[in-house]
């Protein structure tokens, strides 16, 4: 089995190798010159293309559900903390946003370059000055992409000047660049550290066009599914210009994080300041009340039955303050709740002991800030936003139906509260109004006091996290660049070359060989046709005449002739086939050629043989033997001459000819003519063979009338020739108006290729002949002649 399956796959290599060999190695000088101009192409682009290197940083993010949440003490003071997902912050990474402003803080959107020998350079470090634009934003949103074309400047250190054809213009001052609307200012480059080596020039483009420019080769991918690192990389022309924009990505990205979590805390504190103003006015209104009632009362002490309705009334007045205070929050919360932009922080823990409400408060808004971040770097129809917005839509009845039930709640609470101070009330009618009004302000008093310290508290812990925020992430690896570049890669750049070259010469040989309109393969025949192919005749060269021996190869043509009358069986002793005619689809396909040297091959083999020239219109045969003067074929349809008067000899012997006759063109309808069967019959007896040679049967119907007169029809098919469109007819015509006893002679095959070798040592288009095959033909020829 195994055997079985090794010679299987080692005939397979082999038929595959056979392929190659037969279709494409005979077009070798094509390839071998498309591979010697794609490697010079390749060493060429190797050679300027400028090398682009890759720098790479490692950030780690915050992510809870992926186990890098941060430590206890720091989650106690940063109270603000926002949960991260880290495929949105891979988003929020190549956000436009960021990279804006990457662009901006590093000027890349007026670059400088140095002019080289054949081309320019990028001189991020190289150049002593950098070029700034005043009203970025508004170049930003601006529909041009180029505002200052290349221009060359100069730099006088000395005066510190930048001089251009424009003007000389002072290093950290603005101005307007003339005939322009920008307005400038070249600055000392921070990064400067080596020379240019030719002439500077800057230019400034669209922000918009550098910025995308940026996010197409900037490349953020965590390194597996369940890490929070991620893996910022990109690629540039200068690794310290790719290392600078992957660190002040990160620095931006910072930033923003930071800078959202200031806005929360800012938002809380304004809430509660804004609070403890109203609580300050209420309670210095209550104290001014009750200095004013104990000055009114002499400053008595109240009663044991006073002091105990003042416990039990403070008690429950407390209380009822704590339920106001739970309502307002909650009437807060629902108002934010409700708001379509949900912007701004409401403290749902101030004074509510509610896990579950806090829970859904801080999930509602940990979407809307993450929503509110892919918001601006993402579409509407973004399938995480889609997802976000489903979610926020799903928390919002949660939290209002929480609320709800909690204010009936706490409704419930103070309607019994103050049922009971109503109680409390009737009991103290009979206390004097003055020590009553007395205990009424030191409750008030007492209560609003209270409410003051907690919101003091409240607001030292929203000012302590403010001052303790921290980013959400952290930086692994700054950004490096790779020491090697990574583009262009000699073997790849040479590589694709290579393959391109082969793929073009592949085309080209299909479109040569396989678009063509006329026949060039054997198989072509056979498939458009089931008439056999008898023989292949090589491609005899450009002589004017149609004999074999005055070709370029007569040897291969005059043993290919052999082989056609082998093939035809005429050596045979019971051979019939006497009479043969040749013909073809249209003039030129070389039928008067085969006719011709397969009638010299009959004769040189020791048989009688006559040729007949019936293409009366287009008489080759005639004209290549030159017969003697006298009547012709023509003639003799049109007359009363004797069969054996247009019989000439010929210079060869055993061969003789009929010449077409008629030399005024007045051709006869042979459909109807009496005297053929005289002529037959009468050569018939003469001849061993007899040779019909007649015009092409798509152009005159002379052939199919002759064919009737002959045991053998020989239809003749050029290679790169004759359209295969005629060859699909055959089979059609040949039902309508049979020839009888057709076969195919597939003439004038060439070599395959550029430079051919010998018919039968390269592979050509017809059957493929080894070496070994002709030596033992060859062999066997001997023999039998001996």
């Amino acid at each position: 089995m195994i055997k079985s399956n090794k010679m299987i796959r080692e005939q397979k290599d082999s038929n595959l190798i056979s392929f190659i060999r037969y279709r494409f190695v005979p077009y070798w000088p094509l390839f071998a010159l498309l591979l010697s101009i794609a490697t010079g192409a390749a060493f060429l682009y190797i050679k300027w293309a400028p090398p682009i290197y890759q720098a790479k940083a490692d950030l780690l993010i915050k992510d809870e559900n992926k186990g890098s949440g941060d430590g206890r003490v720091l989650e106690s003071l940063n109270v603000f903390s926002t949960k991260k997902i880290v495929e949105d912050e891979i988003e929020v990474l190549q956000s436009q946003t960021l990279v804006r402003e990457v662009v901006r803080n590093l000027d890349l959107y007026a670059p400088v370059t140095s002019q080289g020998r054949f081309k320019t350079y990028p001189a991020y470090i190289s150049s002593p000055v950098i070029v700034e634009a005043l009203g970025f934003d508004s170049l930003y949103k601006d529909h041009n992409k180029v505002f200052l074309p290349t221009t060359p400047f100069v730099y006088d250190s000395a005066h510190a000047l930048v001089k251009t054809a424009a003007g000389s213009f002072p290093v950290g001052e603005w101005f307007s660049y003339p005939r322009t609307s920008l307005v400038l200012r070249f600055l000392p480059n921070p990064r400067y550290s080596d020379g240019a080596n030719g002439p500077l020039s800057f230019m400034v483009l669209n922000p918009k066009l550098v910025t995308n420019s940026l996010i197409g080769r900037l490349n953020v991918a965590s390194t597996n599914k369940l890490s929070s690192v991620v893996t910022l990389t990109l690629s540039d022309e200068v690794p310290r210009r790719g290392e600078d924009i992957l660190n002040e990505l990160i620095d931006v990205y910072d930033h923003a994080s930071i800078n959202d979590k200031n806005q929360l805390a800012m938002n809380t504190l304004a809430f509660v300041e804004n609070r403890l103003l109203h609580v300050r006015h209420e309670l210095d209104s209550a104290e001014n009340m009750l200095q004013h009632s104990k000055t009114q009362n002499g400053g008595a002490d109240l009663s044991e039955q006073g002091s105990a309705y003042l416990q039990n009334v403070s008690a429950n007045d407390q209380k009822a303050s704590d339920l106001d205070m739970q309502l307002a929050v909650l009437n807060e919360v629902e108002k934010y709740v409700r708001s379509e932009s949900n912007t701004g922080i409401v403290p749902s823990t101030l004074g509510i002991d509610d896990a579950g409400l806090s829970n859904l408060l801080q999930k509602l808004y940990d979407d809307r800030a993450n929503y509110d971040k892919l918001h601006r770097t993402v579409g509407e129809n973004n399938p995480v936003m889609q997802s976000l917005a489903g979610e926020i839509q799903k928390i919002k009845p949660n939290i209002l139906e929480n609320i709800r039930i909690r204010k009936l709640s706490l409704e419930a609470g103070l309607t019994n509260l103050q049922q009971t101070n109503q109680q409390y009330a009737t009991r103290l009618q009979g206390i004097p109004g003055k020590e009553r009004n007395l205990l009424e302000s030191s409750r008030q008093q007492s209560i609003l006091s209270n409410v003051y310290s907690f919101l003091l508290q409240k607001r030292e812990e929203a000012s302590l996290s403010y001052a303790s925020t921290i980013a959400d992430s952290r930086t692994i690896d700054r950004a490096e660049s790779s020491l090697d570049p990574i583009s262009p890669k000699k073997t790849i750049v040479l590589g694709i070359a290579l393959a391109i070259a082969l793929a073009f010469g592949c085309i080209v040989v299909y479109l040569r060989e396989f678009t063509n309109s006329r026949i060039l393969f054997r198989r072509e025949i056979e498939t458009y046709t089931s008439v056999p192919i008898i023989a292949e005749l090589a491609a005899g060269g450009r002589s004017r005449s149609l004999l074999v021996a005055n070709q370029p190869r007569p040897v291969v043509l005059t043993e290919q002739f052999r082989q056609l009358r082998t093939a035809l069986g005429l050596h045979a002793k019971n051979n019939k086939n006497r009479k043969l005619l040749v013909t073809s689809s249209i003039s030129g396909e070389g039928k008067s050629f085969v006719s011709a040297n397969l009638a010299l091959s009959l004769a040189s083999a020791g048989k009688k043989v006559i040729l007949l020239d019936f293409d009366l219109r287009n008489p080759r045969i005639s004209a290549e033997f030159e017969p003697a003067a006298g009547p012709g074929l023509a003639d003799f349809l049109q007359g009363d001459i004797e069969p054996y008067e247009i019989i000439k000899s010929t210079s060869y012997k055993n061969l003789f000819v009929t010449a077409a006759g008629d030399e005024n063109g007045s051709f006869t309808d042979l459909s109807f003519n009496s005297r053929l069967n005289e002529l037959f019959d009468y050569l018939d007896g003469v001849f061993d063979f007899i040779v019909v040679d007649t015009p092409p049967v798509h152009l005159v119907s002379d052939a199919y009338v002759l064919t009737e007169y002959c045991d053998l029809s020989l239809y003749v098919v050029r290679h790169d020739f004759t359209p295969k469109a005629f060859v699909q007819l055959l089979d059609e015509n040949d039902k309508i108006k049979p020839l009888k006893n057709i076969v195919i002679v597939f003439n004038s095959i060439k070599s395959r290729g550029f430079f051919g070798g010998k018919y039968g040592l390269d592979l050509g288009y017809g059957n493929e002949f080894s070496v070994k095959q002709r030596r033992v033909t060859s062999s066997r020829r001997k023999l039998h002649k001996a």
